[in-house]
């Protein structure tokens, strides 16, 4: 079984912001945040709507 990469709100600002000094704001989507943390799409969706 796949072990599941836990990270939290903090993790995906700071990957958000990781890539727009290195691509720049245009290349900031939920893919290329996932691809940055290794993840899929979904848990940026789940984790980022939380409160």
């Amino acid at each position: 079984m796949q072990l599941k990469t836990k990270f939290d709100r903090e993790a995906i600002v700071e990957a958000t912001f990781a890539i727009a000094r290195e691509e720049g704001f245009a290349s900031i989507t939920t893919r290329s945040v996932a691809k940055h943390l290794l993840c899929l799409v979904a848990p940026i969706f789940v984790n980022s709507s939380k409160k």
